[in-house]
């Protein structure tokens, strides 16, 4: 089987490497809707959320926090205009963006241009959407051409080690957060967190919760396989799977496989804790309140949607608890 990749442009190539190999592939961290969408494959499972699931989390916050009218600058390759594609669910809660998205190259070092075009816009809110090295230097960027004294800056909070490398005028931004280790309460993110410090000596980072899900999904259909790895077994035994991890509640959706999970608002607090205790936890968002649509080709969806029936419900009665 193949687990990975961070780069949703890989993980697109790598899907039809799956499918061509017969495996299994689990797609792990990388978020563009359209591995479970318009690339999808039935040797693909997502066990983490999608770039969807950040923007449906966010929406309540979006006009009460920072005005209606906002800018996308994304990174310009599949994860950023399939996430830019995706903050349009952002319109249902009354936001309206100024323009069309402002592209910026991966290889980008000097971000003044594009950063020129969201200060001539007219936005009450810049949402960034980058993911790598360059969002150290976006960000940068951000703070010395003073974008934030003119509009809010949304962006999803980053990795542990990025958001210790801040521009402290981000100190007091509300956003969407995939995983903070000190946000969930119960005891699977606990064992996680423990081993987590006595294996690597560190605390559990942003992607680490959806990897540990990952496997945990992996052991338990291969458990009920006997240990049989061919996609035509454990495929149907991952279809609808509901599981508690780190996060709460996962649930596998049988038509695209896509996982249903938990997200967070926080506010930045800090830079510089010791334990790395950067937010307040403002709300954690349950699974299913943020359900992504499903994206499938139409003649994949028209055969596969049904099969969602008895999920849905199962779902619908989580709300219910």
């Amino acid at each position: 089987m193949l687990v990975g990749a961070p780069s949703s442009g890989v993980m697109t190539g790598v899907q039809q490497v799956a499918l061509d190999s017969d495996v299994l592939l689990f797609a792990a961290p990388a978020a563009s809707p359209a591995i479970t969408g318009a690339n999808w494959n039935p040797n693909t499972f997502r066990i983490c959320r999608n770039t969807f699931q950040d923007f449906l989390a966010f929406a309540p916050y979006a006009t009460a926090e920072l005005g209606n009218k906002f800018v996308i600058l994304a990174i310009d390759n599949d994860f950023g205009r399939a996430s830019a594609a995706a903050a349009g669910v952002l319109a249902s809660a009354g936001i309206e963006f100024v323009s069309e998205p402002i592209y910026a190259p991966l290889e980008t070092t000097d971000f003044t241009q594009y950063l020129q075009q969201v200060l001539d816009s007219g936005a009450d809110a810049v949402l960034p959407i980058w993911a790598g090295d360059g969002s150290v230097t976006l960000f940068q960027q951000i703070s010395e051409l003073g974008v934030q004294d003119q509009m809010a800056v949304v962006a999803a909070f980053n990795s542990n080690d990025i958001v210790a490398l801040s521009d402290p005028s981000n100190i007091g931004n509300i956003s969407w957060i995939v995983y903070h280790y000190s946000f969930p309460d119960n005891e699977i993110n606990d064992w996680m967190v423990e081993q987590s410090r006595a294996l690597y000596d560190e605390n559990p980072d942003l992607f680490t919760e959806c990897s540990f899900a990952t496997a945990q999904a992996m052991v338990s259909a291969f458990s009920e396989t006997a240990g049989d790895t061919l996609p035509e077994t454990v495929i149907p035994v991952l279809e609808g799977m509901i599981f508690e991890g780190p996060k709460g509640t996962y649930a596998i959706r049988p038509s695209d496989h896509q996982t249903l999970v938990p997200m967070y608002i926080a506010r930045l607090d800090n830079l510089d804790d010791p334990d790395q205790l950067f937010y307040e936890l403002l709300a954690e968002v349950p699974a299913y309140q943020i359900i992504p649509p499903i994206l499938l080709p139409e003649a994949v969806a028209a055969e596969r949607v049904p099969m969602d029936e008895e999920f849905n419900a199962e779902v619908a009665a989580m709300g219910e608890q």
